[in-house]
């Protein structure tokens, strides 16, 4: 299978850019909210992370699932994040939690 970009970037971006998504209401600092915001990103960061590591791809670890399952759990996680930041988006919400939830969508 094809892809905009082949398994092996895929495989090192994913580590880094799933401990981002399960780190970022600390990074982003929105982790005193105890929400939806706080617990959405956090459980789709470590899903994701053991997902990569059960993947049978170059960096996975032990390679239980095949790629094709992997592609269909990314988009998935990648519809709730999208979703989720406008289910509960808020007006009174900083600006450094909208803009985790950019880079969610954009990552």
């Amino acid at each position: 299978m094809k892809g905009f970009i082949n398994l092996t970037v895929h495989s090192v971006a994913d580590y880094g850019l799933n401990l981002v998504t399960a780190a970022a209401p600390w990074l982003f600092d929105f982790s005193d909210s105890g929400s939806a915001t706080l617990f959405i990103p956090l459980f789709i960061g470590v899903e994701q992370l053991n997902m990569v590591i059960f993947t049978n791809y170059k960096f996975g670890l032990w390679k239980v699932f095949p790629v094709q399952l992997h592609l269909i759990f990314d988009f998935i996680c990648g519809f709730i994040l999208f979703s989720a930041a406008y289910l509960f988006d808020s007006k009174e919400k900083p600006i450094g939690q909208r803009l985790s939830w950019v880079l969610q969508i954009c990552f």
